[in-house]
């Protein structure tokens, strides 16, 4: 079946955000690729405080969401579909996952780091 992003240039991409990650706290902790029923990929994140998931599948659908690392509770959930990895509101996306990862006390340090990346 023809899907719109190869699944190696979405582990390309996700392995590619930990450069962005340098002074926000934020640590990329794991990635992981299937081949099976609809070919995906995923990222792992951690802070101090929060944990967060990138899901992305080759049908260009990408899903974020950010934990409370105390106690489970959702802080951040978004979905978006695109149609290539060089989709504005992939960046989009993105940036706000890592703004919901590193909380309020390091928003200025997540926006400043994103923009220089």
């Amino acid at each position: 079946m023809n899907y719109p992003i190869e699944l190696q240039a979405i582990t390309s991409w996700l392995v590619s955000r930990a450069d962005s990650l340098a002074g926000t706290g934020i640590t990329l902790a794991e990635t992981a690729a299937r081949s099976e029923y609809v070919p995906a990929a995923r990222a792992d994140f951690n802070s101090d405080s929060r944990v967060g998931r990138i899901n992305f599948w080759v049908t260009g659908e990408v899903d974020f969401e950010v934990l409370d690392r105390a106690d489970g509770a959702s802080l951040f959930f978004r979905n978006e579909t695109i149609e290539a990895l060089h989709a504005r509101q992939l960046d989009e996306a993105y940036a706000a996952f890592i703004v919901a990862m590193a909380g309020e006390k390091s928003r200025g340090e997540c926006q400043n780091s994103l923009a220089s990346s």
